[in-house]
């Protein structure tokens, strides 16, 4: 999830202004130029009014409408390419594999990981075998980000059918071909919090 800075707000409210001045601020009442179809003409004064307030609701609906198409083309597009342009850090974003064993069972960890400059997102899919020859496969979304070599992913379900949220935090080894760290989790069954501190994922892809 990303959150806007004052900055980013101060200017799409600027531009929503500069919109909402184009598009009214020369057909005000008070202008030479109003096109009314009331001025000038023995209309009711109630239809002026009425004109008015129609332009204006249609305006402030059009400003918002391009306000929000700046707003994502901004996100979506300029920002990650900035981000992109400028980081000189370490890259992990593709796919990531590990395993770790605990009494009969096998915990699979398979990531997926795109990065944005500092920002990743992704997926996870955790993939659980036990002794008795159960298997189970669930799959998560990812949303975090790098600090020189420590990457701090947090995951949450993917759909309404996968219960279970958590956060992983590695730090990168061996030029970027070893994830090594842990992770905190819920533990749907018990309501407690689970910890794990010796997790080692390699670079697949």
């Amino acid at each position: 999830m990303r959150t806007e800075s004052v900055s980013q707000r101060g200017l799409d409210l600027s531009v929503g202004c500069l919109l909402l001045f184009l598009l009214v601020g020369c057909g005000g009442p008070g202008s030479s130029t109003s096109s009314s179809p009331a001025a000038g003409s023995n209309l009711p004064a109630s239809y002026e009014v009425s004109y008015l307030i129609m332009v204006g609701v249609v305006s402030g609906v059009l400003s918002a409408v391009i306000v929000w198409l700046f707003s994502t083309f901004r996100n979506e597009a300029i920002l990650p390419w900035y981000q992109r342009l400028v980081y000189r850090g370490v890259l992990v974003d593709g796919a990531w594999k590990g395993e770790r064993k605990d009494n009969n069972t096998v915990y699979g960890f398979d990531l997926h990981l795109k990065q944005d400059g500092h920002a990743i997102t992704g997926t996870f899919t955790a993939e659980n075998q036990r002794g008795e020859g159960t298997h189970t496969t669930k799959s998560f979304r990812l949303d975090g980000e790098i600090t020189d070599s420590c990457v701090l992913l947090r995951y949450s379900p993917s759909d309404q059918h996968t219960y279970g949220s958590g956060a992983f935090l590695f730090q990168v080894f061996e030029a970027g071909r070893v994830l090594k760290g842990g992770m905190l989790y819920f533990q749907t069954r018990s309501g407690q919090i689970g910890s794990v501190n010796d997790l080692r994922l390699e670079r697949t892809a």
